[in-house]
This record gives C-alpha cells, structure tokens and sequence, in this order.
C-alpha cells in the first residue's frame, strides 16, 4: 500500500523543513521526504544567516556562532565592516529545523530518494527509492511540495521552478577543516584568480573552519575543487592560517542564481534553491528559502482548507512571494548580474569591483543585499 498524506514535502534542507513545521504545526498531515540519512548529511554552504534569525527560528547556542564582523578581501585592499549574523554547520541546523517539523507532528523519511512524480486524477504520485534497503514506495498526496535543490523533480516533472543554464549555476566547493572555533569574523576573498566570478570564504564554527569557493559556471576554465585548492594552498593570507588543519571533509554541489518565474502548477509548488530563491551576487538563499517557505505553506494550507488545488488558486503562492521584498532583492541582484557578466571578457575582474562598489556605499547595500 502507498504512502498517503495531504501534503508530500520532497526535501528536509531549510525551505522543506520550514514548510513542513509550519504545515503540520497547523493540523495538516505532512510527509517530509529526505534523501540523505539526515538534512544537511551532504550540504555544500558556507552557512549564514542574519542573528535575528536566532531569535525567530528559536536556534539553540549548540549550533550557532555569533559573527560580529564581515572582512572583504579585494586584492590588497581590506574593507572591514561590523555586523550581527550567526555562523552554523548545515548538518546540525537542517538536522534541528527537520527534526522541530516532526515534533509538530510531521512524519520524515530519511534516506529516501524522490525518483519520479506525476499527477493524476488523485492528486499526486511520487515514486521514491530507500536508499538503504532497495525498496521502492509510491507517496501519495493532495499537494507536493519540492524543496530538493536546483536539480528538481518540479522542473523535470511538472516544467516548473529552477531552470539552469551556464549562466545561471555556480559551482561551490568546501572543505571543512579541523579548528578550536575561535573568532568572530567571516572572511570573504574576491579576486580573479581565485575565482572568475564568485569568491573564496572562510567562515568559523563552533568546532571547525568552513572554507569555499564559488564559481559562476559560464566562466570557469577548470574544475571547481581546483579553484578550491588553489585558494588553499596558495594564497598567502589563508595558506598560512590552515596549514596543518586537518581535513574533516570535502563537498561540491550547484547553486542556483536565478529566481525562477513559475513556481506552481496543478498540486504542485517549488521552493527554496528549486524554485531559484538565491542570490545571484553572493549565491545565498537560506533566508530567502525559509521566506519563500512561509509563503508557500500559507497558500498549501488554504488550497487544503478550500480544497483547491488546480495552478490558479495555487498561483496565489507566485503572486505572494513576488510581492516581497526578498523577491524584489533577488530580481535586482540578478539585474545588476546579468549587466555586469558581458564586461568580464575585457574587465577580467568586474565581479569584485561590483561587489567592492556595493559593500563601500551603504545605501546601495542595503538596497541590494539585504
């Protein structure tokens, strides 16, 4: 027998988790669908997010790490600015935010694998894998929510949510490296030999470094775990600080830097990195995941009160999250993206003096990036 459920959430990364709390925290019975053996097993983030959001989420301090200031390396130049954000490992943030969702009562599937979904006259059919025993199941729901990343099965199934193109992915990398957590600052590199256009980071935990690169992918020349390893190795300030750390482990994966234009269909609704909620500039998209989160579970939860599950009621889920200011956010950093990208055939470095120009006049900063 199927697995039956008003709502399928298909992915426990922060946009599924949230959708799948507030979802089940109202009475709705809600199956969150997780590929790894817990959220945040295999995520590839530098993970951030604003310190009021330590408040809002209610995050406990075991897995938060208050950040008082922002250093931006560009060259020899060096722009330090203060600021209130928290520093967490993705392991142990997805991990409480999927395991809150169940204590409101939803029920998760860990280390199962979303393979395929269609929709029939029933609702939706989401044929998953058990990645453990082999097993194949089918769920079965009124809605399906798709929070499962740039690669999602809204846009091969349904044509809808994230679309990617050389010019709108990059590739990040990581390492995470051995360290006590001390310090207070992120640390943020932008040079073109570092990457064409992206930036290497380092960013402390409470028991270890995050170190990365990001790399739009229509201009790399090379893998991105090279542009990693260059950045590691050789550059002269962040050499030194981790020569000899150990090696806890190694991630890459896509990020998607376009916010999609169709989020919703007939049953169906895409969020978070699937539905393209990150910035085009920095790549970030846990906030604007967990806004786009409330957005959705707020339309989910009316089309099942209302039992209206056809695209144009579901459609008030478009119309709401374009009408935020997130939206307007990643609508203008794309903007300002997609001017900036055709100079840096003969402007090799027009990423950095983009971001240097926006982190050196405040106003244009808050209006972009915040």
């Amino acid at each position: 027998m199927p697995h039956e459920a008003e709502v399928a959430v298909v992915g426990a990364g922060p946009a599924g988790a949230r959708c799948a709390e507030l979802l089940a925290a109202t009475g709705h019975d809600v199956l969150l669908i997780e590929k790894d053996s817990f959220a945040g097993e295999t995520n590839v983030c530098g993970g951030a997010l604003d310190a009021s959001f330590a408040t809002e989420l209610d995050l406990p301090k075991s897995i938060v790490k208050q950040i008082n200031r922002q250093v931006f390396h560009f060259g020899s130049k060096v722009v330090e600015i203060e600021t209130r954000k928290i520093s967490f490992a993705r392991n142990k943030f997805d991990r409480f935010l999927a395991e809150r969702a169940v204590s409101k009562g939803a029920e998760l599937m860990n280390s199962t694998r979303a393979i395929s979904a269609k929709r029939d006259s029933k609702g939706i059919a989401i044929l998953t894998l058990n990645r453990k025993s082999g097993e194949r199941d089918v769920i079965r729901s009124s809605i399906a929510i798709f929070a499962d990343g740039p690669s999602t099965l809204a846009r091969k199934s349904f044509g809808i949510g994230f679309h990617g193109t050389l010019t709108n992915m990059a590739i990040g990398t990581i390492y995470e490296l051995d360290h006590d957590g001390s310090g207070d600052s992120y640390e943020l590199f932008f040079e073109n030999n570092i990457s064409p256009w992206g930036y290497g980071w380092v960013f402390p935990k409470l028991d270890h470094l995050n170190v990365g690169v990001m790399c739009l992918t229509a201009t790399m020349g090379k893998r991105g775990r090279e542009y990693l390893d260059h950045f590691v190795r050789t550059h002269p300030m962040v050499s030194n600080q981790l020569k000899g750390r150990k090696t806890l482990r190694f991630a890459a994966g896509t990020i998607p830097l376009a916010p999609s234009r169709i989020l919703s269909c007939d049953r169906v609704l895409a969020v978070g990195d699937a539905a393209g909620m990150v910035d085009a500039i920095w790549g970030a998209g846990i906030n604007y995941g967990l806004r786009g989160a409330e957005c959705a579970a707020k339309v989910a939860a009316e089309a099942l009160a209302q039992e209206r599950f056809d695209a144009d009621y579901l459609a008030r889920y478009d119309m709401l999250w374009k009408r935020t200011r997130d939206y307007s956010t990643l609508r203008k950093s794309k903007f300002l993206t997609d001017v900036a990208l055709p100079l840096q055939r003969i402007w090799p470095n027009v990423y950095g003096h983009m971001v240097r120009f926006g982190v050196l006049h405040t106003n244009l900063q808050h209006a972009f990036y915040k």
